[in-house]
């Protein structure tokens, strides 16, 4: 069954006489054959409410057989329709209609042949019209060839006629047309003899006329009389040269700068000229401005605009000067003495640029100009060396002359008292004071003197120049002044004031420094970036600065500890006389002593500078008040009133080193507590020392005196880290225990090394003072901190001998093990050792003890012959 739609009819218009006959035809009652059937008015005809639409199924039903029925019947009448048309011959209609389509075939076919034919007709014919064309094609150009043949020709001769009588004005069209006809017939040359011909006419009359041009226009412009009649026109012989060709413009424009520079040749070439040295080079100067004047107001209005001859006037005179300026600084460093001014040189360079410069923002314009910068100054860059050396021997000079004052000029003022004057350097605003206090007024000249070098500098050149004057003449002007002003200050003891202007003006020279270097590297050329380096000289002023601050520190020491000693060492009054009053007269002399001095440093240096004065002050003191204790002490101290009055002197002591520097800082600024805070710690730490040497002292045991020495001299060696006392004690003891062993004599080299042989041998007796020579406290020291450690390496030799760890029953971690045979102790070493060494009893290692004993022994000696023979001469 088929499936319909109302849109399937939707667009069907039936005609009027069929609806007519179909309404007069049909049942009238059926409403579906009535013309004017409205679907929609049938629908609801058919459901008028929603209680008929149970029906509408049936009703499909219905309308779906109605249609089938239709269809059949539509079907059949086409079939009875058929039938009586062929009359029921079927096969005569079929064979009629076969014998249709052969004719038309063969018509068809007739009809190909036909085209055939006539496509060839066609072809033929078009082939024709081709070859018409193309011989069409040639005549035209044929025609067009000939006719500018003769306008070749014709301009050929019009141009020979017009150039005779010097008629530039006609001539330049004229040579543009000449010039473009011949263009076109350069390819025919080679075929066509009477075209080369033509054209060999075209050049050499060309070539006349371009030698005619620049003939009459120099004539006209630089020789008097010379075009009487006045019938050269200057402008028009211009424009018919640079119609013949740009190389002709060029020639014309390098005609006339050469003939005005003809008269500069004469004057300023070397050597003949009459202005050829350096010092006429303002001369030369004048000579272009007045040349550039003249051709402003007598020869620019015959040269057009576009060829800017001023420019190339300008171009042409750079080039030339360049060469007789090399000329001249090659003939004058040609001999052994240079007979240039170096200032004269330098000069003449900064002027050149100024020119250059001034040019270029005159002609520079457009893209693609030529520049004028480096065409002349570029010539002085290989020779200014010669201008290095003498701004370099100027500055060694300078720093030379600094360095011979006895009594050189400090600028600024004591913290605490005036502000610095304007021409020193500013004081910071934020945190600790670092700028330099005082200074001297020579290294801030010699700083503005190398400031101005390199503006200068900068100004003539960035390349090697700027690195030989502003990095290498720097460093030994630098270098020169740190050994000849700064360091030898320093080692020549000058006053106080002389001291913190050392210190304040090596501050200066590493905070001014790397300020310059960065100016220089931001300027010079950057493959010379790298090679810009002042470290060894801010690595010199720093170790200067080391020197002076020492230096401060040495001196507020030593005037301190002076009264200390003269009290200690009074053989004029038994010990036993001295009261508390006379320790607390000693103290206070100190104090004011140390507090004065340190005063003056707080007010002349900066406050980290101060700082370390101030601690440097105070190891000095504390070091040299232990060596005090032994030297100028040479009978035991055998009574508590000795006692009591070297601990009272030893209180007092830690007292003014606690209190004199803050009193010190206290002059300079306002809060010292956070800046002391450090400082006083360090002080507490160290006064520890001297309190374990006052108690070392004060054993009344015999056999302990070289005992006393090594444990206090061990400690000696680094006073940041004091054993405690009960670390002292258990030392003494643990000493006393060992010395029931054999005997062995070790000798001791300055560097600690023992010549020991084999257990329980004897090398010989220990060194005298003629084979060791004088020795400093620090430097024994050092030598029985590395003895100890040999005599630790036999003890746990010893012990792994005997199977017992080396490790074990209470040893400290006093030292970091080395190589096979080596050990390195740490800052306790000494009394830690002696701690550690309690471990070994009489019955396991009798050899190792008696070991121990001797070289206590001969410790002993060695410190009391050397620094009771010092003490007494």
């Amino acid at each position: 069954m088929n499936d319909y739609s109302i849109d399937d009819y939707a667009d069907v218009d039936l005609p009027p006489e069929l609806l007519k006959a179909l309404s007069e035809s049909n049942d009238q009652s059926d409403p579906l054959e009535q013309a004017d059937f409205d679907v929609v008015e049938y629908i609801n005809d058919m459901f008028p409410d929603e209680g008929s639409l149970k029906d509408a199924d049936a009703r499909l039903s219905a309308v779906e057989a109605e249609i089938s029925e239709l269809d059949k019947e539509i079907d059949c009448g086409i079939r009875r329709h058929a039938q009586r048309v062929v009359d029921g011959d079927a096969e005569k209609a079929l064979e009629r209609a076969t014998d249709g389509m052969k004719e038309l075939h063969s018509k068809i076919e007739s009809i190909h042949a036909r085209a055939a034919e006539s496509e060839s007709l066609v072809q033929s014919v078009s082939g024709d019209v081709a070859a018409l064309d193309v011989a069409k094609r040639h005549i035209t150009a044929t025609v067009t060839a000939l006719k500018r043949l003769v306008m070749l020709v014709s301009a050929t001769e019009q141009l020979t006629a017009f150039a005779s009588d010097k008629r530039y004005a006609q001539c330049h069209p004229l040579v543009l047309a000449v010039v473009e006809l011949s263009e076109m017939f350069e390819p025919l040359r080679p075929q066509l003899p009477q075209v080369d011909e033509l054209l060999n006419h075209k050049d050499r009359l060309l070539e006349d006329l371009k030698a005619e041009c620049l003939e009459d226009i120099e004539g006209k412009l630089f020789t008097p009389g010379y075009d009487g009649d006045n019938k050269i026109d200057v402008k028009a012989a211009c424009e018919t040269a640079a119609a013949i060709g740009k190389e002709v413009k060029d020639d014309v424009i390098s005609m006339y700068c050469m003939r005005l520079l003809k008269e500069y040749q004469k004057l300023f070439s070397f050597p003949d000229g009459q202005y050829s040295t350096l010092e006429d080079c303002e001369r030369r100067f004048g000579w272009l401005s007045r040349t550039l004047r003249k051709y402003n107001s007598e020869h620019r209005e015959y040269f057009p605009s576009e060829w800017r001859v001023d420019k190339q006037l300008c171009l042409h005179y750079c080039h030339l000067t360049r060469q007789h300026l090399v000329d001249i600084l090659a003939a004058a460093t040609a001999g052994p003495e240079q007979t240039e001014d170096p200032s004269l040189l330098f000069q003449l360079a900064v002027k050149n640029i100024e020119m250059e410069n001034d040019l270029d923002k005159r002609y520079s314009r457009g893209e693609g100009d030529v520049s004028f910068k480096g065409i002349v100054s570029n010539c002085f860059e290989p020779y200014l060396s010669i201008w290095v050396n003498h701004e370099q021997s100027l500055l060694c000079a300078q720093v030379d002359e600094a360095a011979a004052k006895e009594d050189p000029e400090i600028m600024g003022s004591k913290r605490g008292s005036v502000p610095v004057p304007s021409e020193a350097p500013p004081a910071a605003v934020d945190g600790p004071q670092t700028e330099p206090v005082f200074v001297y007024k020579s290294v801030v000249e010699l700083f503005t003197k190398m400031k101005k070098l390199f503006k200068s500098c900068k100004s003539v050149s960035t390349s090697n120049t700027m690195f030989l004057l502003c990095v290498k003449s720097f460093r030994v002007a630098l270098d020169r002044y740190n050994d000849k002003v700064l360091s030898s200050r320093v080692r020549a003891s000058a006053s106080d004031e002389q001291i913190y202007a050392v210190a304040g003006s090596c501050i200066y020279i590493t905070q001014t420094l790397p300020l310059l270097a960065g100016s220089i590297s931001d300027t010079i050329d950057e493959p010379l970036k790298s090679q810009i380096n002042f470290a060894k000289q801010m690595e010199e002023a720093a170790d200067v600065e080391a020197q002076a601050i020492e230096q401060a520190s040495t001196r507020a020491a030593d005037q301190c500890i002076r009264r200390i000693t003269q009290f200690v060492k009074d053989d004029q009054k038994p010990w036993t006389a001295a009261d508390t009053a006379d320790v607390n007269a000693v103290t206070s002399r100190a104090h004011r002593s140390l507090t004065g001095n340190l005063r003056e440093a707080a007010q002349g240096l900066t406050e980290p500078q101060y700082s370390s004065v101030a601690e440097g002050a105070m190891a000095k003191i504390i070091e040299d008040y232990c060596t005090l204790l032994f030297t100028g002490i040479k009978e035991p101290v055998d009574s508590t009133d000795r006692v009591e009055i070297l601990v009272t002197l030893t209180g007092g002591l830690q007292t003014l080193l606690l209190e004199s520097p803050v009193e010190g800082a206290s002059a300079a600024t306002e809060n010292t507590s956070q800046a002391m805070q450090a400082y006083s710690a360090v002080t507490c730490r160290r006064m520890q020392l001297p309190q374990a040497v006052l108690r070392a002292l004060s054993v009344q045991q015999s056999g302990e005196d070289s005992m006393r020495v090594e444990i206090i001299q061990t400690l000696c060696a680094n006073r940041e880290d004091t054993p405690t006392k009960e670390a002292i004690d258990e030392a003494l003891h643990i000493a006393l225990s060992m010395q029931h062993g054999g005997g062995l004599s070790g000798r001791i080299s300055r560097d600690g090394s023992s010549s020991m042989g084999s257990v329980g041998a004897s090398s010989g007796p220990a060194s005298t003072r003629e084979d060791m020579g004088p020795m400093t406290a620090g430097q024994f020291g050092s030598v029985f901190t590395t003895a100890w450690g040999n005599i630790r390496n036999q003890v746990d030799a010893a012990r792994a001998v005997h199977g017992q760890p080396s490790g074990q029953s209470g040893r400290q971690s006093s030292e970091t093990q080395g190589p096979v045979g080596t050990s390195t102790t740490s800052s306790s070493g000494g009394a830690g050792g002696s701690v550690a060494l309690g471990v070994v009893d009489d019955g396991e290692s009798g050899d190792v003890a008696a070991k121990m004993q001797q070289m206590f022994k001969n410790l002993g000696e060695q410190w009391k012959t050397k620094f009771v023979a010092n003490t007494n001469p």
